[in-house]
């Protein structure tokens, strides 16, 4: 009896020793294993192919909240970057954020236009732009200046633009700037504090258009063309003053530097307005001025009186 009982027995050991030493089986993918998510980690890291596709992804990295990248058709085309934040970071930070935008951008473009038309900044606000927009790349040290300017000033906008494209190109910025004031003595008296903002650059020419604060341009302006002028804004106030007292409103002063040139609105025909302030800008040495006052409420071309 026991002799039977030993071939049943050894062929159950031969078994589990064969199951013992054989290879487990690899488990089967589940949506949390490496093979499984391999395509997925893949898409998730693949660079950008298309300016559209890279505005997405620095919006998503944090790196701006809003980007519009695009290249516009024309004669020269252009390349637009618009890099819009809702709390604008340092200008510092601002400028590493455009450079880095820019070298993506060279990754993607076989064929990139020459000229790069650039906005740092915020959303505008009532309408107003609050940042910097150039025509043109001006490069960092220019771009970086203007960014500064515009950080933490009366004036919160400006705009860069080529003055020519002859073999000695010269730029233009103008900055748009708004004061607290309550009248337009107010406005003219912040005429030291702005002109005292500008940028770093022998070649750049620099403009200033001033407006009361909640009030349009409309209202009353003051735009300088070249500045600052010793003693300008005395004058400026005087101007102002006689403008006030004499019934003029929406009035706007232009100055060129060796010229002026005031406009406003009265009531009645005949103001001596003009020839009062004419006098007043001949005697401070100014030599190239013209003053009209029109009539309030009638035809475009009726005039009170001009000079």
């Amino acid at each position: 009896m026991r002799s039977r009982s030993v071939v049943p027995a050894v062929a159950v050991l031969i078994l589990l020793l064969a199951g013992c030493s054989g290879e487990p089986e690899p488990p089967m993918p589940t949506p949390s294993s490496p093979r499984a998510t391999a395509s997925a980690t893949s898409a998730a890291t693949e660079e950008p192919g298309t300016l559209e596709e890279l505005a997405d992804a620095v919006e998503s990295e944090g790196l701006v909240d809003t980007a519009t990248l695009s290249v516009v058709s024309g004669s020269p085309g252009a390349l637009q970057v618009h890099l819009v934040w809702d709390e604008v970071p340092s200008p510092d930070e601002q400028l590493a954020a455009y450079h880095e935008v820019d070298v993506r951008i060279d990754e993607i473009l076989d064929d990139r236009p020459e000229t790069t038309q650039i906005f740092l900044g915020a959303a505008p606000d009532s309408g107003r732009s609050r940042g910097v927009a150039t025509s043109y790349d001006p490069g960092p040290e220019l771009l970086l200046s203007l960014l500064g300017a515009t950080g933490d000033s009366p004036c919160s906008a400006a705009e860069l633009d080529r003055r020519d494209l002859g073999d000695d190109p010269s730029a233009e910025v103008t900055f748009d700037c708004t004061v607290q004031a309550d009248d337009l003595i107010g406005l003219v008296s912040s005429y030291d504090e702005i002109t005292a903002i500008g940028v770093e650059g022998d070649d750049v020419e620099v403009r200033w258009e001033v407006t009361v604060e909640g009030w349009t341009s409309t209202d009353a302006q003051l735009h300088v063309d070249a500045g600052p002028v010793e003693g300008r804004q005395e004058l400026l106030v005087e101007l102002a003053t006689m403008a006030t007292e004499g019934g003029a409103d929406q009035v706007s002063l232009v100055d060129s530097g060796d010229g002026l040139s005031v406009h406003g609105y009265v009531d009645a025909s005949g103001s001596p307005l003009c020839e009062a302030m004419l006098e007043q800008i001949t005697a401070a040495g100014v030599g190239d001025a013209t003053v009209g006052m029109q009539l309030r409420g009638a035809k475009p071309d009726a005039w009170s009186c001009w000079i």
